[in-house]
């Protein structure tokens, strides 16, 4: 059984494909760690929570996602994650982007 859990219409992300890769990495985000704020401008991702809590903040809203929840970030999006617990957080994204 297959079950859809995000679609990026990639013709409004990204003019032209060419030079551009489809890239899947798995990271852990260590308790207090974060990313600093940053745009998917042209760089369109997905991200499955494996384990853990994250806080994802954007235009003024904080959403928290944990296992099995799906977060997807397209153009126009800037937003920063941050783990405020005191596990580690893992999660797989796939997001298309120049090498």
């Amino acid at each position: 059984m297959t079950s859809r859990l995000a679609v990026v219409e990639l013709a409004g992300e990204i003019g032209a494909l060419e030079g551009h890769v489809l890239r899947m990495s798995k990271t852990t985000i260590e308790a207090g760690g974060s990313y600093a704020p940053h745009s998917h401008a042209g760089r369109p991702e997905v991200i499955y929570v494996l384990e853990g809590i994250f806080t994802d903040r954007r235009g003024g809203t904080e959403t928290n996602y944990g296992p099995g929840e799906v977060i997807s970030m397209t153009d126009g999006v800037t937003h920063s994650i941050a783990n405020e617990t005191d596990e580690p957080v893992t999660y797989i994204s796939v997001t298309v982007r120049r090498p």
